[in-house]
């Protein structure tokens, strides 16, 4: 089969999978009542806390606005707490709270078994191939975005 078609159907696919994949997932969200955006929202606190509102729309490539109203919702469901600077209080940061860290378990828990059912249809070498082909692909996708990101600040 010639390279670009296959290419172009692995781009497909991949568009198609994370379509299904969140689908799939929607019910499980739904039921404790949070949105797959306030989910990623979520992780990248986790992950990167004490983090500003303006770093997270950043890192996300969201809007300020968006992040704000997805801030109120989760600050509302006790999920975050937001902090503002004494000496600046237009300078904020944002942590998980005890009950965003349970909610980040609870997700972790049913995504890893929903994960766990779909990996059932690949033998433990395809796999472990799949793996190596992902870690491949996020190592040149990351060199490319810091790159990037190095070069469009040099222009400023």
């Amino acid at each position: 089969m010639d390279r670009e078609v296959i290419i172009q159907q692995i781009y497909e696919t991949m568009g198609l999978m994370k379509r299904r994949m969140s689908a799939s997932l929607q019910p499980m969200f739904e039921k404790l009542g949070i949105s797959l955006a306030q989910i990623d929202l979520l992780f990248t606190i986790e992950h990167e806390q004490p983090i500003s509102p303006k770093a997270l729309a950043a890192k996300l490539q969201l809007t300020p606005g968006a992040v704000s109203q997805m801030l109120a919702a989760l600050q509302n469901s006790n999920s975050i707490t937001l902090t503002h600077e004494q000496s600046d209080r237009r300078v904020s940061s944002v942590r998980l709270s005890d009950h965003g860290k349970k909610w980040l378990e609870e997700l972790r828990t049913m995504r890893f078994q929903h994960l766990t059912t779909a990996f059932e249809q690949l033998s433990d070498t395809e796999l472990e191939q799949y793996l190596h082909i992902q870690q491949k692909l996020l190592q040149f996708y990351e060199q490319s975005y810091t790159t990037a990101t190095k070069q469009k600040k040099e222009t400023l």
